[in-house]
């Protein structure tokens, strides 16, 4: 099992994914060099099993099951040198067996035709993520924009983007860009509890989707799939699931 930053090797480990039916952001951003993680292959020259982990712990194995390679992840799990919970996406729980697991299931939706949705209560304002109100909406809304998924402001508005909403000159809702990986885009929404079932999420989500449109990009949308009002909101807003839920299971660090 080996830990790899060379970059013929890591292309081949991106080719290696782009195989996989299942993909997703915030590993394809680890891949791509977008944000920081870490990957290991069981072969230096020639990948066909691969594990891949974000910085915040998401994580896929990928490719050609390899027995050998499992056996030693395992005992790196174990012994904790990775130090975070691990979030494995689309995972063969036989192999985390002989682990401690919180097991649940999630659904990946892609955008089929937006339905859209206008604020119609002028208390509320929209405003665009911007250098000026960054840390405001990141503090208000409890969301780390500079640490969970993105290493600095300077990072964060070179490879995302958002919205949010302000009411009385506090930031109460957001919706941005998660994670990067080509052309999609995962969603993340936050609105603070009191101001839930207003419909700005909604607002917020519309207004994301069409800056993809005009951009290119492509919109992802990833939840649990026992979430009654994501679920709910990704539908109402013209997303599609293509794909069966998938295994999710976390392991505490």
């Amino acid at each position: 099992m080996y830990l790899v930053c060379n970059k013929e090797v890591i292309q081949r480990v991106l080719d290696l994914y782009k195989q996989e039916t299942y993909q997703f952001s915030f590993i394809g951003s680890v891949l791509t060099k977008i944000q920081k993680g870490k990957t290991y292959v069981n072969n230096k020259s020639n990948p066909t099993c691969a594990f891949i982990i974000h910085k915040f712990g998401w994580a896929q194995i990928i490719g050609k099951e390899d027995p050998n390679f499992l056996k030693l992840l395992i005992i790196k799990i174990k012994n904790k040198e990775f130090k975070q919970k691990i979030r494995f996406y689309n995972c063969n729980l036989k192999f985390l067996n002989s682990t401690k697991v919180i097991k649940g299931k999630r659904v990946q939706y892609s955008l089929d035709k937006l339905s859209k949705y206008k604020l119609l209560n002028n208390k509320f304002e929209i405003k665009k993520i911007s250098s000026k109100n960054f840390f405001p909406i990141s503090k208000q809304c409890k969301l780390d924009l500079n640490k969970r998924f993105w290493n600095s402001k300077k990072h964060f508005l070179k490879s995302s983007f958002g919205y949010s909403i302000q009411k009385d000159s506090k930031f109460i809702a957001t919706c941005y860009s998660c994670a990067s990986y080509g052309t999609q885009r995962e969603i993340d929404i936050v609105t603070l509890e009191k101001f839930r079932k207003l419909g700005l999420a909604k607002v917020l989500a519309c207004q994301f989707i069409l800056e993809c449109k005009k951009k290119g990009l492509e919109p992802r949308w990833d939840c649990y799939k026992d979430n009654f009002a994501s679920n709910k909101l990704a539908l109402s807003l013209g997303f599609k699931n293509n794909l069966k839920s998938y295994d999710f299971i976390i392991i505490n660090a």
